[in-house]
């Protein structure tokens, strides 16, 4: 059995499922080697002859030079100044950026690296764990350095980040909520039966804990916290996107519970982030001043008088744009079927998502993945999603339909909108930033503003600002090297040339490593 799953179901289903096809353990993944390095502690890298891209302005820093040591940002400095610090400072390496551009590293605030398709058979099962380290790889290969884990299981998550900081797998720095707070009752909560096939067989082991009393929520958030959470995930959901009846009502939390779980992260100073997607569910969020709500609303937009009701108690949002890909459901001439920006969001997930799927997946996946591409395209067969039941068209083509609306709201009230993929719908993939930056900008922020909420606004939102998100002396050296200037097009931001995660490069393209 693999190191990934501690709990007994988990490693029993792996066991069996692996042993009807021949194996006895998980085909192992490939994992992509770290690029050599020579580099020791105490040694200065230089990276010379560059734009440097000052994320907070919007332009460019004048010093054409970067000095990095022991994986932090030791100086910016002038082309005039290298003779002098070749004099004067031990440079084990020097790597020349001429014409390139260097720009902080990319992050994501709403990832599962964890998960993996949804449209499986019994023989993709034992591909989960080799997916799941490849979702590690692409989010360094996309050139995001840091990644908010929101919800998966203990077992996984944790195996992942011990062979990341262990260097033994290329994936990026993350802060992770571990297994998310549901009311029983609530979203996902499909009975026992149904729950522990999905721990099994889907994620590993516990993919929510379903609290039903405040005695149970108090004793899950101590054992959240002891486990070495970063934050606090919950809930509050009012209705289904897909499954049950449209007008079904899940259980949420009172007002009392919410601000139960807000006081216990605030004791420990961990954000509290809160996926809600209907409207009155996010109101209630607002009012406990979570941190973020996660996700767009499909039900109504966020009004004004939301937006600065979000700045008055500091809420910030992470929009997660690529879920309004999946959400884009091929539904006819039903839903907000004649919506322009629904309309812009299918045709941006049929020229975009296969090419994504095509370079993130591992080839025995890729078909699966394909096939489920091609029944959100098309429209799945009986408009029902598989496993969960039956499609509600308003809820899942509203996400597209309000999302202009509560942009410029969020604009005009000055709310801190941060950039999160959602990582594991089997359509986006954790730190594969483009189409967030693609479909922010679409909504009416800038180039230069999107950049900024991909890198140093995020770390505000985490609070992370003062370690990570621009090329400042004293920071974590989580450094892209781009071929142009990304604050002339955000398409300039794909396949960096260097991708640095403090100070040490994880990715080196083909031609610098020829050099």
């Amino acid at each position: 059995m693999s190191e990934y799953y501690t709990e007994f179901l988990p490693r029993m289903s792996e066991w069996i499922v692996n042993l009807s096809q021949g194996r006895w353990r998980a085909p192992r993944h490939e994992r992509k080697p770290l690029p050599a390095w020579e580099v020791q502690t105490g040694e200065y890298v230089a990276l010379t002859g560059a734009g440097i891209v000052d994320v907070d302005r919007g332009g460019l820093f004048s010093e054409d030079g970067l000095l990095l040591k022991d994986g932090r940002i030791e100086r910016r400095f002038y082309a005039a100044e290298l003779p002098e610090l070749r004099r004067n400072t031990p440079i084990a390496r020097e790597v020349d950026c001429a014409g390139a551009y260097l720009m902080p590293g990319l992050s994501d605030l709403h990832s599962h690296p964890g998960s993996v398709i949804e449209k499986i058979s019994m023989k993709e099962l034992p591909y989960f764990p080799a997916q799941r380290e490849r979702n590690c790889e692409v989010a360094i290969e996309n050139g995001t350095t840091f990644l908010r884990v929101v919800g998966g299981n203990w077992g996984p998550i944790s195996y992942l980040r011990r062979e990341i900081d262990a260097g033994r797998l290329v994936g990026p720095d993350w802060h992770t909520s571990f297994v998310p707070l549901i009311p029983k009752r609530g979203i996902w909560d499909f009975g026992w039966g149904m729950n522990a096939m999905g721990n099994a067989f889907l994620f590993g082991g516990r993919y929510a804990n379903f609290v039903r009393s405040p005695a149970q929520l108090r004793r899950v958030l101590d054992e959240t916290v002891r486990r070495g959470a970063e934050l606090i995930k919950t809930y509050q959901e009012e209705r289904p996107l897909y499954g049950f009846t449209e007008n079904h009502l899940y259980r949420m939390w009172t007002r009392e519970e919410l601000q139960m779980i807000r006081e216990k992260a605030s004791r420990h100073h961990l954000p509290l982030a809160c996926h809600a997607m209907f409207i009155r569910g996010a109101r209630m969020a607002i009012e406990a001043g979570v941190d973020t709500l996660e996700h767009m609303t499909v039900d109504a937009p966020y009004s004004a008088e939301d937006a600065a009701r979000m700045v008055e108690k500091g809420v910030a949002i992470l929009p997660t744009l690529g879920v309004g890909l999946f959400l884009a459901i091929e539904m006819g001439s039903r839903g907000y079927a004649d919506d322009p920006d629904l309309l812009y969001f299918k045709r941006f997930r049929r020229v975009h998502v296969p090419g994504y799927i095509e370079r993130s997946t591992i080839p025995a996946l890729r078909s699966c993945y394909k096939s489920f591409l091609g029944d959100i395209d098309q429209g799945f067969p009986g408009d029902r999603m598989p496993g969960v039941g039956p499609i509600w068209p308003n809820h899942v083509t509203g996400f597209a339909h309000f999302a202009r609306e509560s942009f410029e709201n969020f604009r005009r009230a000055g709310v801190r909108v941060g950039i999160g993929t959602d990582g594991g719908l089997g359509t986006s993939f954790s730190g594969l930033v483009e189409p967030e930056l693609l479909l922010s900008h679409y909504l009416g922020y800038s180039i230069a503003e999107v950049l900024r909420m991909a890198t140093l606004g995020n770390m505000e939102i985490a609070g992370l600002e003062r370690e990570r998100g621009s090329l400042d002396p004293g920071k974590v050296a989580d450094v892209l090297v781009v071929a142009k200037n990304p604050l002339d097009d955000l398409k300039n931001l794909r396949e960096p040339k260097w991708v640095f995660k403090r100070g040490r490069p994880l990715v080196r393209a083909k031609a610098e490593a020829q050099a």
